[in-house]
């Protein structure tokens, strides 16, 4: 909790400490997330740490993490959610994508990363997005399926995996020291462990590299 002494050391430094206020009574401290629960979570865990774990904190309901008594936590709908572009603009953020994607300079950098995915997809198939999700029928007279919208356009990038799923899996497993094969097909398998570990960093580069062309 280094952000919390680093308050504490703040409000001593100023004199204030010796008259028993805190942090809250001297700065005004407003805080914002994105409309998913994970990242409401996650700040609501940083509050705790800087300004003290409330009962409220331990619950997994939304409505009890946003009534945090001391900060409350201010969620905005994702229609005007300026924090997420691709919930407040999904069409024109797609759009943005595909137009990223098909450009030459793109698709000439994701294809050298076209080996990695598909040893990456080798290991964990729920990365292939080569498999367009099908629809239903729109009319009672046509009865043919049909294919959803591909975001990148009829062609897809040449490393057609989920890279953020894939980033996903390298950090979470690593943040809590769990083997990058636990709960797999290869989880008693010491040498695809070392594969998996050995393709980590490439692949949060990999996915790095891709955000900064449309951010």
């Amino acid at each position: 909790h280094a952000a919390r002494r680093r308050k504490d050391q703040v409000v001593h430094m100023n004199g204030r400490s010796r008259h028993n206020n805190t942090f809250l009574d001297y700065w005004d401290v407003n805080a914002y997330s994105t409309n998913y629960l994970r990242t409401i979570t996650s700040a609501q865990s940083f509050l705790d740490g800087v300004f003290g774990s409330t009962n409220s904190s331990s619950s997994s309901n939304m409505d009890n993490i946003l009534r945090n008594e001391q900060v409350p936590i201010n969620v905005r709908d994702r229609t005007s959610d300026t924090l997420n572009a691709f919930d407040r603009e999904p069409t024109l953020m797609r759009n943005l994508v595909s137009q990223v994607m098909s450009c030459p300079k793109f698709t000439t950098r994701d294809a050298k990363a076209a080996p990695l995915a598909a040893r990456l997809a080798n290991f964990l198939p729920g990365l292939n997005q080569t498999k367009k999700k099908i629809l239903p029928a729109n009319n009672n007279n046509d009865t043919t399926p049909k294919q959803q919208p591909n975001i990148h356009g009829e062609t897809p990038p040449p490393s057609n995996i989920n890279w953020i799923h894939a980033t996903d899996h390298f950090v979470c497993r690593s943040s809590h020291d769990i083997p990058y094969t636990a709960y797999s097909a290869y989880s008693t398998d010491e040498s695809v462990e070392s594969t998996l570990a050995a393709m980590a960093t490439p692949t949060l580069a990999h996915l790095a590299w891709r955000f900064r062309q449309w951010y």
